[in-house]
């Protein structure tokens, strides 16, 4: 077990975020160990989260900055002087600040910004900083350059080359400064190279999950019985839900199957409205967003997942795909398209299934053979489960971050910095 004296500080956009269970799992491993420093958010102080943050307290460990416009920004930070003491502990980090010259090459508006961080995290000891935001990452980027604090970036889904609100001269400044990129599988390393990021700072580290909540069920497919199909995802066109509507379109007249759609998004009215040209509106349930808990139950009511991603035009692909993690640990078979990093989380044939993307026949095609070689088919849920346990374990994952920011604070220059103030 790694022994670490280092305190990090998670950056996010939001907490909590119910749709991004991954991260929580994250923090409340770090919690756990005891690494933990603060949550940093703009957004989410009065998000319910379920019960792992109440019993956590993990919204006590957070510190909310929401910096938007100037006059609010500079009433946030002048309010200090009289309402509390918190200010003056950061006085002594404004010279370095100013020093920069930040103002001068970045404006006025980020510099005011700064401030306003300054004085809330004054509150904060840390010595490494995690941002799972590439926007989060900008945000704090000063406090690498100006007090030297390790700055590691996560990238989620969206892979690097599609980060395009965040124009080219701030992706270039924010690569050339950060100290670790973590990405989830080699697809997005390559193309983050490619962007001019140096190979040795990009690390491979999957989303981790905690498999003792997503707990293994034994079971058996029904083959001549009804087969409830499963998809969990933003019902939005990377996702290519309608490509698994029409395979089942295919499958329906020889087998009794239901196809239970999880999620919402801007696509559910095209998706409703083609499953009834299909004919089949009575086989395609949507059963909207729902929590971690009743995921679970869901996982383990249904035979097959369904995962059809696609590429779309502005070169969006699956980088790791968490929801097949989830379902393999529970046991429930996978069925994948072969697109972005998914080729990378399962080894076709022996822990899910791979088709091609936009191929609804090759998708009918695989769900059949599945439905009908019940032998493969427990092959798969135990082999599934497995790999996952192997790979995907928040606690094996966990270990390896611990040793990432074990080396990047030993790397870190020494010197004075929010990391060291007292």
């Amino acid at each position: 077990m790694i022994q670490l004296n280092v305190k990090v500080a998670i950056a996010v956009p939001k907490f909590p975020n119910p749709v991004q269970p991954y991260i929580l799992n994250q923090i409340l491993f770090l919690k756990k160990r005891g690494f933990l420093a603060n949550v940093i958010a703009n957004t989410g102080k009065n998000e319910y989260c379920g019960h792992k943050a109440d019993v956590c307290r993990l919204i006590d460990d957070t510190v909310y900055v929401n910096p938007d416009g100037y006059w609010d920004c500079l009433k946030e930070i002048f309010s200090g002087f009289f309402n509390n003491f918190s200010l003056a502990s950061s006085l002594n980090q404004w010279p370095g600040l100013i020093k920069s010259k930040n103002w001068q090459r970045y404006g006025i508006k980020y510099f005011i910004k700064e401030l306003l961080r300054i004085r809330a995290l004054s509150v904060s000891q840390f010595d490494v900083i995690h941002s799972h935001s590439v926007f989060t990452s900008y945000d704090y980027l000063f406090l690498k350059e100006v007090y030297g604090i390790p700055l590691i970036t996560t990238f989620h889904g969206l892979q690097p080359n599609n980060v395009t609100n965040l124009d080219g001269a701030k992706f270039q400044r924010l690569l050339a400064a950060g100290d670790i990129f973590l990405v989830n599988t080699e697809f997005p390393k390559a193309q983050l190279v490619s962007l001019g990021c140096k190979g040795e700072k990009v690390v491979i580290l999957p989303q981790g999950m905690d498999t003792r909540f997503f707990g293994f069920k034994e079971r058996e497919c029904p083959g001549d019985g009804k087969i409830i199909l499963l998809t969990v995802a933003r019902l939005s066109p990377e996702k290519g839900i309608n490509y698994a509507v029409e395979a089942v379109s295919k499958i329906s007249e020889q087998l009794q199957v239901e196809y239970r759609i999880v999620g919402e998004g801007p696509d559910r009215p095209n998706l409703e409205r083609l499953a009834r040209e299909l004919g089949i509106g009575v086989r395609v349930q949507f059963l909207g967003a729902m929590g971690q808990e009743r995921l679970v139950d869901q996982y383990n009511e249904s035979h097959i997942l369904l995962v059809p991603s696609i590429r779309i035009s502005n070169g969006w692909e699956e980088t790791q795909g968490v929801v097949i993690q989830e379902a393999q640990a529970t046991g429930l078979p996978v069925i994948a398209t072969r697109t972005g990093g998914i080729p990378e989380c399962i080894v076709d044939g022996k822990t899910g299934l791979l088709v091609e993307e936009k191929n609804p026949e090759d998708l009918a095609n695989k769900i059949e053979f599945l439905i009908k070689n019940p032998d493969k088919y427990k092959e798969l849920s135990h082999a599934g489960r497995r790999d996952v346990e192997e790979r995907f374990d928040i606690e094996k994952i966990g270990e390896r971050l611990l040793k990432i920011y074990e080396d990047v604070f030993a790397r870190s220059r020494q010197g004075p910095g929010l990391a060291n103030s007292g």
